[in-house]
């Protein structure tokens, strides 16, 4: 046997752990949460990187009128900016999780300093609200080994998705719902997202059809849209701090 495959260990070990991070389902840095129960005959709903006037609010109307709550990971900036909206989530009972102070789609290759901030941000803004989240969405949804210490500083668990409509943050809506129901099944942690997708002028009737049909087609296959309860919020408009 040549002697170079004596390396060969390693250098799967290195190949691993550059992946990983890519692939966090596969939970090497630690726990992370990215689905609910096989049997329960629900999924989960969960918006990220909001809150955003022109999205969350028309968004907040459907929702109501549809009877459905969902999870909302919020970037602590943008929470800070729309305090009313963050009321709003609350009094009409969704739940609220971190998706760190400034939604940095780099932020797992930064420094084990900025990512302590970027985490421990997002909680003070919320905090300030009224609001404390025991959940955690990283952006893009990539974690690494240097996140976790700030995690448990802050009393945080990862919670991911398991399907997603590659939307690239509302850029892509057409065929949104179509791309999100392919294969859904009981369990899941559907991911959408409230935000505009940088359009200057973003008109949020197509995309709000779009999250419509989902609601309808998650209906005629029989799942309901629950909370999980993976990131209650502890907040004075009356919502507990669980987990359920």
């Amino acid at each position: 046997m040549p002697s170079w495959t004596a390396a060969l260990p390693l250098l799967l070990l290195v190949v691993l752990l550059a992946t990983a991070p890519f692939f966090p389902g596969w939970r090497l840095f630690g726990p992370y949460i990215t689905h609910g129960l096989r049997d329960s005959g629900s999924v989960a709903l969960t918006f990220d990187d909001g809150p955003d006037p022109a999205a969350t609010s028309p968004l907040l109307d459907l929702l109501s009128r549809r009877g459905v709550k969902a999870c909302f990971f919020v970037v602590g900036r943008k929470a800070a900016e729309n305090p009313e909206l963050v009321r709003r989530m609350l009094d009409e009972g969704h739940e609220l999780g971190n998706h760190s102070l400034s939604h940095d789609p780099l932020l797992m290759l930064r420094s084990r300093e900025r990512l302590a901030r970027e985490v421990r941000g997002g909680q003070e803004a919320l905090e300030t609200l009224g609001v404390r989240p025991l959940c955690f969405r990283p952006p893009v949804g990539i974690v690494n080994p240097r996140v976790w210490p700030a995690l448990v500083r802050q009393g945080l668990v990862v919670v991911g998705f398991s399907r997603r409509a590659m939307d690239w943050g509302n850029r892509k809506i057409k065929g949104l719902a179509g791309r999100l129901l392919r294969g859904v099944r009981a369990g899941d942690i559907l991911l959408l997202h409230d935000g505009t997708g940088g359009a200057a002028n973003f008109d949020p009737a197509p995309w709000l059809a779009e999250v419509e049909a989902v609601l309808d087609g998650l209906e005629e296959r029989g799942l309901e849209v629950r909370l999980f309860y993976f990131c209650g919020s502890c907040s004075r408009w009356g919502l507990d701090s669980h987990i359920k």
